[in-house]
């Protein structure tokens, strides 16, 4: 937790940082390849990360076994990181923009198989319980990182962060690789390895569209990049305060699975918890907001007018997901794998044909609008799920007690 605070808040000072010394269209146009590169790694991890995490934390493995399996997932991943970069580089070559938008969209795509290798990596060594050593090497990494692109950017400007940034991808990957020691021999896999890994990567690519939808959107309808810029800022400020929020969840999860058998306890824990999340989330909401305010007047320049009133919608984004955040936790806690897929495939939808009518029309305010709607509906979605859930647990609880 400790560690994933740090890290948040060298990224946003990281970003700050980059908004400040680009200009807002270049700092508009780094954030679109940006969410183009966070869909493709997706798709050039290829779902490993998910059957690499199940098996490598299996008990009947041991070290050496697992460490053949991490092997045989990077081969795999290389393999498919190399083509998704292929044909990212040639549909960008081919997709008629201005060199100037070649150019940063190309030097980011060249990024992918480092940010889909680290990922493999990094759910490896959570697999096999490596979580000091990852709170650690994960902060040094962000710092440096910071260090290099902030000061590349500062001194060449544009071609000086793409280069950095490149450079920083590939030597993030180095200390989780050295610390995993893979091993690439071959190994017989689990008979469900390739069938969880394309389920992983379509229910990952599912969501990180949608999370990314909206700058997307702006991107195919061509909305102004100073636009965009103060768009894709204020979304840091919403994602930054989201991953703090997120520890909850993943504290949460474990605790769900074991009241699966108590559905008073499991209710009581689920309204004590929302409730509290709620309650953390107004003050920190307002922080936020005044935090923006006052960067937005006292640090960045007058292209970014307006970024506390982004920033306000997104709140309001932020504070419906604190309504659900924690039930998206009890269904994954009561293994509805199934029925979040669906909300997920059901919101990235409605993202989608939501908002390419209220960006068309309404630009970046409309994309803000879209995520708040969908906030909205993907609240009352989990919460359906959540009272079907619960009359199940309570007919098993209720038949487990008789019997």
């Amino acid at each position: 937790m400790f560690a994933n605070i740090i890290q948040q808040a060298v990224a946003l000072l990281g970003v700050l940082v980059i908004a400040k010394l680009l200009p807002p269209e270049e700092f508009g146009l780094v954030r679109i390849a940006m969410a183009y590169v966070a869909v493709a790694t997706i798709i050039a991890a290829g779902g490993l990360t998910a059957p690499v995490l199940r098996y490598c934390a299996d008990p009947r493995f041991n070290s050496a076994e697992r460490r053949r399996i991490l092997g045989t997932g990077l081969r795999r991943l290389a393999l498919v990181a190399a083509i998704s970069t292929l044909v990212v580089l040639t549909l960008i070559f081919f997709s008629g923009r201005e060199d100037k938008e070649t150019l940063v969209l190309s030097a980011y795509a060249m990024q992918i198989p480092a940010l889909a290798a680290g990922s493999l990596l990094i759910v490896y060594l959570q697999a096999v319980q490596r979580f000091r050593y990852l709170a650690y090497s994960q902060v040094c990494i962000r710092v440096l990182s910071f260090v290099l692109t902030a000061s590349a950017t500062w001194l060449y400007g544009l071609n000086g962060l793409l280069i950095s940034a490149l450079v920083a991808a590939i030597a993030a990957t180095l200390p989780p690789l050295m610390a995993a020691r893979p091993l690439f021999q071959e190994v017989p896999l689990p008979k469900d390895f390739s069938i969880l890994a394309k389920y992983s990567v379509v229910g990952m690519l599912i969501t990180t569209v949608g999370q990314y939808a909206d700058i997307l959107l702006l991107d195919w309808i061509g909305t102004d990049r100073r636009l965009v810029a103060i768009y894709s800022l204020a979304t840091v400020f919403y994602f930054a305060l989201s991953a703090l929020a997120g520890a909850v969840q993943s504290v949460a999860t474990p605790m769900f699975t074991n009241l699966t058998n108590d559905p008073a306890a499991f209710r009581s824990r689920l309204r004590r918890w929302t409730k509290g999340l709620i309650a953390v989330a107004l003050p920190a909401s307002a922080c936020v907001v005044a935090l923006a305010w006052g960067l937005e007047h006292w640090f960045l320049s007058t292209s970014y007018a307006g970024l506390s009133h982004m920033v306000a919608i997104l709140m309001l984004r932020f504070l419906l997901w604190c309504t659900y955040a924690v039930g998206g936790a009890a269904l994954l806690g009561m293994g509805a794998i199934k029925q979040g897929t669906w909300i997920a495939a059901s919101t990235t939808s409605l993202t989608l044909v939501l908002g390419y009518p209220l960006c068309f029309w309404w630009g970046v305010w409309g994309a803000a609008w879209t995520q708040v709607v969908v906030a909205l509906v993907s609240a009352l979605l989990i919460r359906l799920i959540i009272r079907r859930q619960l009359a199940q647990l309570d007919k098993r609880h209720a038949a487990e007690t008789t019997s």
